[in-house]
């Protein structure tokens, strides 16, 4: 889509979106490595009251450490683009073009390991259709959005458009979850499983006749 916008703004999408991915490749796909085993070993002695726990605090630690990080690299955005590509034909208004577009591909970077996260533990729950069919979504989403925001903004609709279905796709991966547990649970959602209490001597043995 981007090559419809004029020459040159497919490689200012390309580099616009290199700090990005490192940025991605190696948080969201180590955290989600490194945490999949503990969900699933949950999952698997059916402590669903934990897993609940336990995914709300990563919820509230990806943000509380991605935010800070997302506000730093766009303070330093501009520097930082100059520093790795403004070389030969990386002219200082190329800088400025891709300096644009990593700004608005950055706040994309907790909703999208929110989402990742949230695909582990829907494959882990036996939710991978749920989890085809967020991804169906996210396509449609995406395309659409680049055809909007693509006429408003150029090449910045396009990050935008990324963005903006990442933040999308964690907020339906994060209520999937709710809902598959619920049911997984045998629970309304939001609340703990219900259990049926033992009975009074239902763990005594029978008295002897």
């Amino acid at each position: 889509m981007a090559a419809g916008l004029g020459s040159g703004q497919i490689s200012i999408l390309t580099f616009g979106g290199k700090v990005v991915a490192v940025v991605l490749s190696v948080g969201a796909a180590s955290l989600t490595t490194v945490l999949f085993p503990r969900f699933a070993h949950l999952i698997a002695s059916a402590r669903f009251d934990e897993l609940r726990a336990t995914l709300r605090w990563y919820v509230r630690l990806i943000f509380a450490v991605s935010i800070p990080g997302v506000v730093l690299l766009g303070l330093v955005s501009e520097p930082l683009v100059r520093l790795l590509f403004e070389r030969g034909a990386f002219t200082a208004d190329t800088t400025a073009a891709v300096t644009a577009v990593q700004l608005c591909l950055l706040p994309q970077i907790p909703f999208y390991v929110l989402a990742m996260l949230g695909a582990r533990v829907l494959s882990a729950l036996d939710g991978n259709p749920i989890v085809l069919r967020i991804g169906a979504v996210n396509l449609v989403m995406n395309v659409g959005g680049n055809l909007l925001l693509m006429q408003w903004f150029g090449v910045r609709g396009i990050a935008l458009s990324t963005s903006l279905m990442y933040v999308v796709a964690a907020a339906i991966t994060m209520l999937a979850i709710r809902f598959k547990l619920a049911e997984v649970a045998g629970s309304t959602p939001g609340h703990a499983a219900t259990r049926k209490p033992p009975s009074p001597d239902g763990d005594r043995p029978s008295d002897a006749r």
